[in-house]
């Protein structure tokens, strides 16, 4: 995990175990907007939660971005945590089918 800052807000890169899908995005219904560009040489997606987090990646990395926002940054930890836990529990979800 790697954090970093930019302006008001903390970054914080995570790598998970199993990279993103198209999939398991889609089945995330209770954020706010989001948007995947599925045609791109790299699919890149992007959900922003807001007042809470920006999070942004390329499908099939398992390298993604949060960008917590400052109303969020006392809850950092807990925030990232439990998307990451989300993101775990879709793929598991995924797999069972």
């Amino acid at each position: 995990m790697v954090v970093d800052c930019f302006g008001d807000h903390r970054i914080v890169e995570v790598n998970l175990p199993h990279p993103p899908e198209i999939a398991d995005l889609k089945r995330l219904t209770d954020v706010g907007r989001q948007t995947i560009l599925s045609d791109l040489p790299r699919p890149f997606f992007r959900i922003d939660c807001p007042g809470r987090f920006l999070l942004t990646g390329i499908i099939g990395d398992p390298k993604v971005r949060f960008t917590l926002r400052q109303a969020a940054l006392t809850k950092a930890p807990k925030i990232v945590s439990q998307a990451v836990r989300e993101l775990l529990n879709l793929k598991r979800k995924g797999a069972k089918r």
